[in-house]
């Protein structure tokens, strides 16, 4: 996920979050209960527009009477003193993943009011939500390239199968009267989930004239893999080169050593499906991950350095476009990256990490490694950003 306007995304959070901080205080006077807790509505991936102008974001929903939660899109004007958060959605379905487009007019989002999760997109300017994709298997992220004229996807797929045959197979196999399972190799489950014989791929798809999808193309058919990665994996393990026409992601081949295999590496693949996916880490046998790539064409990742270790530190790695060499820009941090991300000049990295007992962000220079606490710690709100 890329993000931009950082200093004003902290900004962002305090105002959407004042509303409940609100109701809290308001309710001081009674326990709070278990029955409190599950109807608190929850906010998460907040997306600034393109322009700095709107966050969207999604807000969760209890509904304890018909034993279901749902996630609706709801907008705010960053531009507007004391707006009022707007409501985009509302549907019986879940929108989630509101992705904006390169102009700041359309927001494609996925839902499953359709039957299925299938990505739509609503103008800005007001309108129904139309449907974009229709495909036979349930999309799971989605990223909009720049310039918007095509999103990439993620379906579970069988080997050597597209959507339609898998979606026929899995069919054929609920109707089947048979219920026993042959596991031929592990993971047979992915913390709450069993294993089906399907592998998250990458697509991508151009967008016609008239708003909708074309035929999805299959990036990683020659990978024994899944992206995003299972079971916790999401959208910041891929992302749109800055033209479009690449796709940087990470993958694992999986064979027989994925249960103990930690060599995660980052993947090019041309956006159309011309080519093959070129392995860009592959000197590294731990994980790197969280591909970003900078406005000169540069690419900066996170990375561990010992193999087998899923408790090592991620510490960002710069890598040049044309010679391919690589620069540590922050192994010297005894900080762990969480999440990178870019800043909307292109050439600023953000990072968050955990920081004496809280989750901090912060920005870093991409030519002098010098770092830079972009939020204050909530004990010292008057403490200008802390730089190191």
């Amino acid at each position: 996920m890329k993000v931009r306007f950082h200093v004003r995304i902290d900004s962002i959070l305090v105002r959407l979050l004042s509303a409940i901080a609100s109701a809290a205080a308001f309710a001081q006077s009674t326990a709070f209960t278990p029955d409190d807790l599950v109807r608190l509505k929850r906010l998460s991936d907040p997306q600034v527009s393109p322009d700095g102008h709107y966050v969207a974001y999604v807000l969760g929903e209890t509904d304890l009477e018909a034993d279901k939660r749902r996630t609706d899109l709801w907008l705010l004007d960053l531009t507007a003193k004391d707006a009022a958060p707007r409501r985009l959605t509302q549907n019986p379905a879940n929108d989630s993943s509101p992705r904006w487009s390169a102009d700041s007019k359309l927001i494609y989002f996925l839902s499953t009011r359709s039957g299925t999760s299938q990505v739509w997109r609503l103008q800005l300017g007001g309108g129904e939500a139309t449907q974009v994709t229709d495909y036979p298997r349930d999309v799971g992220t989605l990223a909009v390239a720049p310039g918007g004229s095509r999103i990439a996807v993620s379906m579970d797929v069988l080997a050597d199968c597209d959507p339609t045959c898998t979606k026929g197979k899995m069919d054929a196999k609920e109707k089947s009267k048979a219920t026993g399972r042959t596991f031929d190799r592990v993971f047979v489950r992915h913390w709450d989930t069993w294993s089906d014989g399907t592998r998250s791929h990458l697509f991508s798809a151009l967008i016609g004239a008239d708003g909708k999808a074309g035929t999805p193309v299959d990036l990683m058919k020659s990978l024994d893999a899944d992206v995003p990665s299972k079971p916790f994996g999401g959208d910041e393990e891929w992302t749109f080169s800055a033209d479009g026409s690449h796709l940087l992601f990470c993958a694992r081949i999986a064979g027989r050593t994925e249960p103990w295999s930690t060599n995660f590496d980052v993947y090019d693949v041309k956006s159309d499906g011309s080519s093959a996916p070129v392995n860009l880490t592959a000197s590294n046998q731990a994980w790197d991950t969280q591909p970003r790539v900078l406005k000169d064409g540069n690419l900066a990742y996170i990375a561990m350095d010992r193999p087998t270790f899923e408790a090592d530190r991620f510490h960002v790695v710069l890598r040049d476009a044309k010679s391919g060499d690589r620069r540590a820009l922050t192994d010297k941090w005894d900080r762990s990256v969480d999440r990178l991300g870019l800043a909307g000049d292109g050439s600023t990295l953000l990072a968050t990490t955990d920081d004496v007992g809280q989750h901090a962000l912060y920005s870093i220079d991409v030519k002098t490694a010098r770092r830079a606490r972009s939020s204050a710690p909530a004990t010292s709100p008057n403490t200008p950003p802390q730089k190191t």
